[in-house]
């Protein structure tokens, strides 16, 4: 007797010049992934969605980061202001003139 194996979720990368993405079909959805940035997850029913889908989440993804970087920034406390430089030629004798 005969095992059937099972059926294999196709595999595409796609690409509209900006934004890479890897769609894996599952017959009814897309489940969209983006190769070089793995926290982008989304579904889709089309290409055309999947992108625009694609371009949501990566807005939301790019806002959470921006907002950790902020809280890490203010747990560090503030930053040292930088060192005054002093204008070229400052605080230097002239000899012989």
């Amino acid at each position: 007797m005969k095992t059937k194996a099972a059926k294999r979720p196709k595999k595409y990368t796609v690409t509209d010049g900006n934004l890479v993405l890897t769609l894996e079909s599952d017959g009814k959805w897309l489940v969209v992934t983006s190769p070089f940035d793995p926290e982008l997850v989304t579904q889709a029913r089309t290409i055309d969605d999947a992108f625009t889908m694609a371009y949501d989440a990566k807005k939301l993804v790019d806002a959470c980061r921006a907002t950790r970087a902020r809280e890490i920034q203010a747990a560090q406390g503030p930053a040292k202001p930088p060192r005054k430089q002093r204008p070229a030629g400052a605080g230097r004798k002239r000899v012989g003139v």
